[in-house]
């Protein structure tokens, strides 16, 4: 009987070690978690504090346009114009101000009252994003395989081996994004 009580307390002493590990576990995490919120909170005031610079900057510009139209004497396209300048005016002034906190709050305030309007947003950030990485990722692939989409060239070229020959794999003379043009360039020389 002797030996299962040390059994007993061997598997005490275990899950004990266990949960003290546990412990420290969740310790470094709360621990690396709370940097990384630190870490982001300061990226969100400078970044916002850089792009409220940018903003009162673009507000001086659009109000010198603004100026220009009342010059002109189109004054009614100068006051949209000069209220879109302040506009721009208060929301840099806004992010310079702020800090990351208030932002994440007012967001936060702004996606309960109007979750339509949030989720619209989202939703032209993201087609938005879609087409820059559409767009980014032809020119990374272009760019890497020495392919062109633009109607040039498609395709590995080879020399001409003779009349009826295409000089492009899988593809005839005049499809799979070759030209007239191309041709009349290649052959004239």
């Amino acid at each position: 009987m002797a030996s299962t009580g040390d059994g007993m307390n061997q598997g005490q002493g275990v899950g004990q070690t266990a949960q003290a590990a546990m412990g420290q576990v969740q310790d470094k995490a709360q621990q690396v978690a709370g940097q990384a919120k630190g870490y982001l909170r300061t990226q969100l005031d400078q970044r916002s504090t850089a792009f409220g610079n940018q903003l009162s900057s673009t507000a001086e510009d659009i109000r010198s346009v603004s100026d220009q139209l009342r010059d002109k004497g189109r004054d009614s396209a100068a006051g949209l114009i000069e209220g879109l300048a302040d506009r721009t005016n208060r929301l840099g002034d806004y992010l310079k101000d702020a800090d990351g906190n208030r932002i994440l709050r007012d967001l936060e305030s702004l996606a309960r009252k109007q979750p339509w309007a949030v989720a619209g947003a989202g939703l032209v950030l993201g087609l938005a994003a879609s087409r820059f990485m559409k767009a980014s990722s032809t020119q990374r692939y272009q760019s890497s395989s020495g392919r062109s989409y633009g109607g040039v060239r498609y395709g590995h070229e080879y020399e001409d081996y003779g009349a009826g020959d295409s000089g492009y794999i899988g593809s005839t003379r005049y499809g799979a994004g070759a030209s007239y043009e191309d041709d009349t360039e290649r052959y004239s020389e």
